[in-house]
């Protein structure tokens, strides 16, 4: 039995994921639209948190309404950089990186 406290897999969010048309047509037809449709699914996942970095969120202010959207966003979109230091990659990742 899984504790209460048991990780959470993260997913970190770009603005891409609700204004580019060909990615947001499963969540809406706008970006607002798209965001509160993503808003709703997430809720509804409490295995996941899902983070955006403060830079994105203010790109993402740009193409959303903020008085239409859900008042769910900051409860379940966390906004936060990712830790220079603390951040993992798969080794291949660096390989290709180094091998250019």
């Amino acid at each position: 039995m899984k504790s209460a406290r048991s990780k959470k897999d993260k997913l970190v969010l770009d603005t891409s994921l609700f204004v580019n048309p060909e990615v947001r047509h499963d969540f809406g037809g706008s970006p607002t639209e798209a965001l509160n449709g993503f808003l709703a699914l997430a809720d509804k996942i409490p295995a996941l948190e899902f983070y955006m970095p403060s830079s994105i969120f203010e790109e993402l202010l740009n193409f959303v309404d903020i008085k239409k959207v859900h008042g769910s966003f900051t409860a379940l979109i966390r906004q936060k950089s990712p830790s220079k230091h603390e951040l993992n990659s798969p080794a291949l990742l660096l390989y290709e990186f180094v091998e250019e």
